[in-house]
């Protein structure tokens, strides 16, 4: 398997992205020819292991942390004909630079990483923007990559620089998000869609994050990864980590959905039949689906929840990551993906013994904490931890407080903790408290 590799994001590169998005057949060698920072690179096989076989370096050891965005080819197993055939999966690889050790190997990094995780979006943030945010201390894997954890952020199809195929046909939207937000731009009316269908669904999902996982484990050498779920992402991981026990080694739920989707309605055991009539994409505005989504589960008495200078910080990010969308209504909008989903309850979760980590702000209105605790209490992990943080919300990774650091440095430390050593504040079971003035305390 090939990958495109994009080594920088300049304006030039986001063209070349995006055009290669668009296109069918012969794309990835034209967007070679023509820029000299846009190249194919080796299949993984030829240099994935001797790199990695170094010892463990110390977290004082890390210089600085590398980025690396690519588009790794994929064969489209979407519902709809209409979205199917060669497609390309966005890729953000974020990993710590060590100094210069004189007995590692010459190629390549010269540690091995004490982790290798991968990101998994929810609905409508993409997991460049939701989980390396390009402001001050928040990126997640910043984080990570300083405790000598290697990230692999995949955009699953029809998220960021991930193909879109029938997304990008304005018409194929609600009447209601054309008129909310696509009238007059790019619409000067109403239309009726020309693909019919429900963009993706869980075994869409679960089947391009395997092929991440494989892309993951074979470059880094590991056996296993662990997974980092935000939102709809845990319909994503949850299935995952039941049908693949042996590759994953640990996840975490970072206000990761169980049993009931968005509106708290309960998604089925079984798949409809398939593909489902409905509409491919949906559409918001970064006041609809940004600003006043999180501001509703924004609390005066929590100071500092938000942070004036992280919305726009994000909103940038998003257009970065779909250059279309920033065309689109009148100042951009979000674009995300519509999807079928089904089979992550009680019934998968008894299966599932892969240890887990829960992350739920008790603001939240999107993933209730009571349906963090239902996971907790029915995931058949022996090792297994709920943190319950109060003055955070569904975004806690992106929010601060000027009381203490704030609840994204509790998802940000909790996180590498789990993911190198499975445990949570000295134990590996149990439900932890976090207070609005940063105190750990156990249930």
């Amino acid at each position: 398997m090939k990958a495109l590799s994009i080594h920088s994001l300049s304006s030039h590169s986001k063209r070349v992205l995006f055009a290669l998005l668009t296109c069918a057949t012969g794309c990835a060698s034209a967007a070679s020819d023509s820029d000299p920072t846009t190249t194919v690179s080796q299949g993984v096989s030829d240099h994935n292991r001797d790199r990695w076989e170094a010892k463990h370096c110390n977290d004082d050891d890390i210089e600085s942390v590398t980025r690396t965005d690519y588009l790794l080819p994929f064969t489209s197993n979407l519902p709809s004909p209409n979205n199917q055939g060669q497609a390309y999966l966005d890729i953000r690889v974020v990993k710590p630079v060590y100094k210069h050790i004189p007995d590692a190997p010459a190629y390549g990094s010269q540690c091995a990483p004490k982790g290798v995780m991968v990101g998994i979006h929810g609905r409508s943030t993409d997991s460049v923007t939701a989980f390396d945010a390009p402001y001050l201390d928040y990126s997640l894997v910043e984080a990570l990559a300083r405790r000598g954890i290697t990230s692999y952020l995949v955009n699953l199809l029809g998220m960021g620089l991930s193909s879109r195929f029938s997304m990008d046909n304005a018409c194929n939207t609600t009447k209601a998000d054309q008129t909310n937000f696509l009238i007059p731009n790019p619409l000067s009316a109403t239309c009726n869609p020309a693909d019919p269908y429900v963009f993706t669904h869980t075994d869409a999902m679960v089947e391009q994050l395997d092929a991440v996982v494989d892309h993951a484990a074979s470059e880094t050498g590991v056996d296993a990864v662990s997974l980092f779920a935000w939102s709809r992402g845990g319909f994503v991981a949850g299935p995952y980590a039941e049908r693949n026990p042996a590759k994953v080694k640990n996840m975490v739920f970072h206000a990761g959905n169980y049993t009931f989707a968005g509106g708290g309605v309960r998604v089925p055991d079984n798949p409809p039949p398939l593909p489902v009539a409905g509409f491919p994409g949906g559409v918001s505005s970064r006041l609809v689906g940004l600003d006043n989504s999180w501001g509703e589960q924004i609390s005066a008495a929590c100071l500092g929840q938000r942070d004036p200078g992280i919305a726009d910080a994000l909103w940038g990010s998003y257009h970065d990551r779909d250059p279309l969308a920033a065309t689109w209504g009148s100042g951009g909008v979000i674009r995300f993906p519509n999807a079928t989903l089904w089979g992550w309850n009680k019934e998968n979760a008894v299966h599932v013994t892969t240890p887990i980590l829960i992350l739920s702000g008790l603001l939240d209105t999107q993933v209730l904490t009571a349906w963090e605790q239902q996971l907790y209490d029915e995931v058949a992990s022996t090792k297994k931890v709920l943190i319950k943080m109060a003055c955070a919300s569904h975004f806690a990774l992106l929010e601060g407080s000027t009381l203490w650091a704030g609840p994204h440095t509790i998802v940000q430390s909790a996180t590498a903790d789990w993911v190198i050593g499975e445990s949570f504040n000295g134990a590996s079971h149990g439900i932890f408290n976090v207070s609005m003035t940063g105190a750990i305390s156990p249930e």
